[in-house]
């Protein structure tokens, strides 16, 4: 694969030869990611050429300048790489949906558990990061991170906020028990 010089390479250009670069760029990029050791998902992947990853780097910020935030997300669970992850939805203009279709995914494509319970825990910190937090969404994420602890937390925060918040409470309880498994 040839990895271009960053001043002659401009990935917003929206040529065939650019898109086909930048394709096998995030391919190559993708499976030098997922070559790394298994239980190391946080460690950086020094095997990776800088100049790979430099325009990897730029094709998310074309993707933050696009708007295009699902995409940027996508490339970044199948790179596995929690930053970008991170970055993907909190830069977007609908955090909200971001994180529901980021949820999503985890359960539906995210197959390496190790890093799937690491993208629910980044989606807890954002949900409780929000103005106006999702309770419902923050304790699906914790029961798939099967933390009853910090569930029975929220919920008994959720319970002392007052009547409306306490019949919000109750009715996740009774989703978790309706839904719940013998180890939880």
């Amino acid at each position: 694969m040839h990895l271009v010089l960053e001043i002659c390479f401009d990935v917003s250009e929206k040529s065939e030869y650019v898109e086909t670069l930048i394709a096998k760029c995030i391919d190559k990029y993708i499976k030098l990611q997922n070559e790394k050791p298994q239980d190391d998902v946080k460690e950086p992947a020094s095997q990776i050429d800088s100049r790979l990853e430099m325009i990897v780097n730029r094709m998310f910020e074309r993707c933050y300048d696009d708007g295009e935030y699902k995409q940027a997300l996508g490339i970044a669970l199948e790179s596995r790489n929690i930053e970008k992850v991170r970055e993907s939805i909190t830069q977007s203009t609908d955090v909200a949906e971001m994180l529901a279709y980021c949820f999503s995914l985890c359960q539906n494509i995210v197959q390496h558990r190790g890093f799937r319970m690491q993208v629910l825990r980044e989606l807890v910190e954002i949900y409780n990061s929000q103005e106006t937090r999702d309770y419902i969404n923050v304790c699906q994420c914790l029961y798939f991170l099967d933390d009853s602890e910090a569930i029975a937390e929220t919920l008994d925060d959720l319970i002392s906020v007052g009547e409306e918040e306490a019949v919000t409470a109750y009715q996740i309880a009774f989703d978790l028990v309706k839904t719940r498994t013998n180890r939880f």
